[in-house]
């Protein structure tokens, strides 16, 4: 904290203490004067979590004026700004999520506001929260139903829907995957009713809506002692334990019960004569933690075209969410209509990291530019959406929320804007911005992106300015956008080659989960295959690469050879040499190249996989491409390899 925001926080303090102002800062008014007052559990709901004030300048000259909180668990929406006289702004004072993870107990904030130019003098509101244990919970027997079960499932037409089946109504197993076609609204299956399992469907796809179930048989119930219930209150935290002798106790589940007033437990084997059960309210129950990671971006972040879907086994480890219109929607990540990158980044992020959990949400736009997607816009606001909702709704399944990462996969509608560097900078600082607001913690939430490669298809031009956007603010600013690379290696869907195809996305994706494992899980840097330095002498260039695992390799296998491996080179004569020659130098990290004879036009630059043919599709054999690669030799769930490709580059050269 800075030596300025402590001494601003020790006035709001004595301000506190003498009835909440100081002085005579009468061109600032704080309305109203309560100040926001919220009791919950442990790991919520907190209510109230937001009270809205209005500031208002009153004074005859602009203030310029600040605002901040004593306390990390409690943010403001607007935290600077300047006032015109006689005008106000509307704020909010809100609890972030880091308030659902405080233990029991009495906590106090303050919250102040003050004029840059009179600091001395600030106006303070309080924030009081007040953390309890629920009430306790009671045990009773279970009745279960007996014999076979048919269940008819009710859905949306062109709709996914999972069935799954529970034991305690908290954690549930995937039995089956099943597309509605466009004529279907339902389908039917019988199964063995089990004892103490419990059934419910999972809809995602276009226009998706809850799944409706219906037991069409009668059923026998019993009272089975190998379940018991434990009935409390239906927000609290309870954990189950058992005894024999009502002295030593051994616990058995924890669950919150998340407004359903009820967990039930099975007990497996069948209980020893005389066993007993308590339910307990838990104060600070240990959280597993689930790294969220937002994709963003045009149809590729969608996964257009890239049909049928192939990761469609839902995942016992992974998650996908998305909050809309107030409504939350919580399920195992699998893709369904389409493949999106989601499934096997996560895959591939956790091949050697098992123990890695990742939430996954996407509020990717086809066909937006960064003008349609940038803070202000409502997709932007969407985006945010779902990290202020996430912690509760994992709160539920007693996990905790970290923000974690932004896969972006744009730039398509982009390709010719000069200011794409900055946008993108820009962008991702005012994600992480305000999703440090909502998270109440000091998170890093680095943008990842790929260049885009098949600017050629659908009438774009020979050039783009786009990929060298990307890879100019991936060097400038390494620690917070970070390029994964091309995409001019990966299958694309044909005819018209903008998208990729399914097996394209599903590549695409292990790209992100292998580079984000490194960089937000290990903590290493990241840098994609791409020149370092590039110097001439006389007729011979050489180019010395950044290369993530040696040696260079040039591949005319996996990508067929444009004419001279992708590389070109460009000055401002009227008729620049060209290249006789593309060579790997025997220390693994450069490559010589040979020009027709010494250039002597100025701006000479080299450039790589940088023209393509007007209306050629993208692709490995037809887009903007070159055959440079490295070594890399980690294995991918899909078993493509997960070689670095040199990036798109457009760069000067310097004399040797």
């Amino acid at each position: 904290m800075s030596s300025r925001r402590c001494l601003i926080i020790g006035w709001v303090l004595a301000a506190v203490a003498v009835g909440g102002r100081l002085g005579a800062a009468a061109e600032l008014e704080l309305f109203p004067a309560s100040g926001l007052v919220a009791t919950g559990y442990p790991l919520g709901p907190l209510t109230p979590t937001a009270q809205d004030y209005t500031l208002s300048n009153s004074f005859a000259v602009p203030v310029d004026w600040a605002a901040g909180a004593d306390q990390p668990w409690v943010s403001l929406s607007v935290e600077a700004g300047t006032l015109a006289p006689g005008t106000s702004v509307g704020l909010t004072v809100f609890l972030n999520s880091s308030a659902l993870y405080l233990p029991v107990g009495e906590y106090v904030a303050n919250v102040w506001f003050t004029n840059l130019a009179e600091p001395s003098a600030p106006l303070s509101r309080a924030v009081s929260l007040v953390i309890s244990l629920p009430p306790p919970a009671r045990v009773e027997p279970v009745p279960i139903a007996t014999s076979q079960v048919q269940i008819d499932v009710t859905g949306v037409p062109g709709c996914t829907v999972v069935l799954e089946s529970s034991t305690n109504l908290m954690d549930w197993d995937a039995h089956g995957t099943v597309l509605l076609q466009t004529n279907e609204t339902a389908f039917d299956l019988v199964v063995a009713r089990e004892p103490w399992r419990f059934f419910r469907a999972v809809s995602s796809g276009p226009n998706a809506q809850p799944a409706v179930l219906s037991f069409t048989q009668r059923f026998t119930y019993e009272d089975d002692p190998r379940l018991v219930r434990v009935l409390g209150d239906r927000w609290g935290v309870y954990r189950l334990e058992a005894s024999t002798d009502g002295a030593t106790w051994t616990a058995l589940a924890t669950q919150k019960l998340c407004g359903t007033d009820q967990f039930i437990y099975t007990n497996q084997a069948m209980p020893q004569p005389g066993l007993m059960y308590r339910a307990e309210p838990v104060p600070a129950p240990a959280l597993q933690t689930v790294h969220h990671i937002l994709i963003v971006g045009q149809s590729l972040a969608l996964g257009v075209e890239g049909t049928p879907a192939l990761s469609t086994q839902p995942s016992a480890q992974h998650l996908r969410f998305y909050s809309e219109n107030g409504s939350d929607y919580l399920s195992p990540l699998f893709e369904a209509a389409c493949e999106t990158i989601a499934s096997s980044a996560a895959g591939q992020a956790a091949l050697t990291a098992p123990d890695l959990r990742l939430l996954f949400s996407n509020v990717g736009m086809g066909g937006a530019d960064y003008s349609l997607l940038k803070k202000g816009t409502a997709n932007y606001a969407s985006g945010l959406e779902q990290f202020r909702r996430a912690p509760a709704v994992l709160a539920c399944r007693l996990l905790r929320h970290w923000p974690s990462a932004l896969f972006c996969v744009h730039g398509e509608g982009d390709w010719n804007n000069p200011h794409y560097d900055l946008d993108i900078r820009q962008w991702q600082q005012d994600y992480e911005a305000d999703i440090r607001k909502l998270s109440g913690l000091p998170v890093r939430v680095p943008m990842f992106h790929t260049q885009i490669s098949a600017w050629t298809a659908g009438g774009g031009g020979p050039h783009a300015l786009s990929p060298y956007k990307v890879l100019a603010e991936a060097e400038a600013h390494p620690d917070r956008t970070i390029l994964v690379g091309p995409k001019y290696f990966l299958p694309y869907a044909l005819p018209l080659g903008q998208h990729l195809n399914n097996y394209g996305y599903r590549w695409l994706g292990a790209y992100y989960g292998k580079v984000y494992k490194r960089v937000v899980i290990d903590g290493q840097p990241w840098s994609p295959l791409c020149p370092i330095r590039i110097t001439r002498s006389g007729a011979v260039i050489t180019a010395k690469f950044h290369v993530p695992v040696p040696p260079l390799v040039l591949d005319t296998i996996n990508v067929s050879d444009p004419g001279n491996y992708g590389f070109e080179y460009y000055d401002d004569s009227p008729q620049p040499p060209t290249i006789t020659n593309v060579e790997l130098l025997p220390d693994q990290d450069a490559v010589r190249i040979t020009l027709s004879a010494e250039p002597t036009g100025s701006n000479q630059r080299l450039r790589y996989a940088y023209t393509g043919i007007p209306g050629q599709p993208g692709g490995p054999f037809t887009g903007p491409r070159g055959n440079l690669r490295d070594s890399d030799s980690e294995p991918s769930l899909s078993e493509d390899p997960l070689y670095n490709w040199c990036v798109h580059f457009d760069k000067p050269i310097e004399p040797e």
